[in-house]
């Protein structure tokens, strides 16, 4: 290969090379970094059940303008999308509010000019920033499970009312005639209590399920280095530490790590500064989307009895009370329940642990 051969071999190349880099990248409010040719990956609708607030398509309209339109369609959600050019106000103003846009390629609509004002779609979840694996995979608890299980636990007699508000639990509409209707109720009686009483004897208390509770937390705790947990509950409708869920009431036998995520200050400082939002306001909403892993005690759990409690706890809680492990949990800023997650935790509890909590006598009494 000649001289004038080599030059021009290197040209070529250096044109071939140069797009890796002069990549363009930007740095959104939440302190995420994007570039052209990154795959980004779209959240659920923020307002709408079929249409995103901040990812917007362009047409012609009849005047042979360009205009742009929120962008709908029910099976986008959680499709992929590439950058292919990031446009800064100063270039073009495209909404007309000064915001970063970038411009998007879908797999899913591979036909659309796609655009997203990046930094609001990021605020309010249009936007994945992160969507872990489950910390546990298994099957999410039903409310035939949770009444089923409630029943047997705390060996609850199978009358009428029982019967009653298990075929509601079932078939919500099918309860409201047998209430209207008692001839029917005593027609469907026999079948449905026979369900009940299969169920409570197949019932698996081997298995993990989880639950989807919307909560609090109580602000960053630096000594800790991580998050108080509280499930807020109309007054009187639960005992302390418990989870109140769907009209149960679920007593973790390890409370402590039940109403506590860990999170490393960085990933605290992180997630505070995305729910600010783009105004950085300073308010950070206490309100989470919590799964929680659990696994169903068959255990029949006592309940505190106070020197000056002037309820009767039984009465109030006894039909709803369920004891359980708390295995895992993954506490999200998004409602998805999917996404944006602001800190996990695994736990590893044996039943020889369970035993000793309570001295071997087989009745498990935390503290309320």
């Amino acid at each position: 290969m000649n001289m004038k051969h080599f030059l021009c071999l290197l040209f070529c190349l250096s044109f071939l090379l140069f797009p890796v880099y002069a990549q363009e990248s930007y740095e959104t409010y939440s302190g995420d970094t994007f570039k052209t040719g990154d795959v980004l990956t779209l959240g659920d609708f923020y307002l709408s059940s079929t249409k995103y607030s901040h990812l917007k398509y362009a047409y012609t309209d009849t005047y042979g303008k360009v205009r742009y339109e929120a962008f709908n369609g029910k099976d986008l959600p959680f499709s992929k999308v590439t950058i292919r050019e990031i446009i800064r106000p100063e270039d073009k103003n495209m909404f007309l509010n000064e915001a970063v846009v970038f411009a998007l390629e879908s797999e899913k609509a591979p036909d659309k000019k796609l655009f997203v004002e990046i930094d609001r779609a990021i605020e309010q979840g249009e936007i994945v920033v992160n969507m872990p694996e489950p910390v546990i995979k298994c099957e999410e608890m039903t409310l035939e499970q949770m009444f089923i299980c409630c029943v047997r636990v705390n060996k609850l007699p199978i009358d009428d009312k029982v019967v009653l508000n298990y075929i509601s639990v079932v078939n919500k509409e099918l309860g409201q005639e047998c209430r209207r209707d008692q001839f029917k109720f005593r027609k469907l009686k026999g079948e449905y209590q026979a369900r009940l009483e299969k169920g409570m004897a197949d019932f698996d208390f081997t298995k993990t399920y989880f639950i989807k509770v919307n909560n609090n937390h109580n602000g960053y705790d630096f000594d800790h280095k991580g998050y108080p947990l509280s499930y807020p509950t109309r007054s009187g409708s639960s005992p302390k530490q418990c989870i109140p869920f769907n009209g149960f009431n679920f007593m973790p036998v390890n409370p402590d790590q039940a109403f506590f995520i860990p999170v490393s200050m960085d990933d605290a400082e992180k997630y505070e500064k995305r729910s600010r939002g783009t105004g950085q306001n300073g308010y950070v909403s206490p309100l989470v989307y919590t799964v929680v892993y659990l696994q169903p005690l068959d255990k029949y759990m006592e309940l505190p009895k106070g020197k000056y409690n002037v309820l009767n706890v039984e009465n109030l809680y006894r039909s709803t009370l369920i004891g359980v492990k708390v295995k895992g949990l993954e506490v999200y800023d998004n409602k998805n329940f999917r996404y944006n997650l602001i800190g996990s935790a695994l736990f590893e509890w044996s039943l020889v642990n369970l035993f000793l909590k309570d001295h071997g006598k087989g009745i498990l009494t935390p503290s309320l």
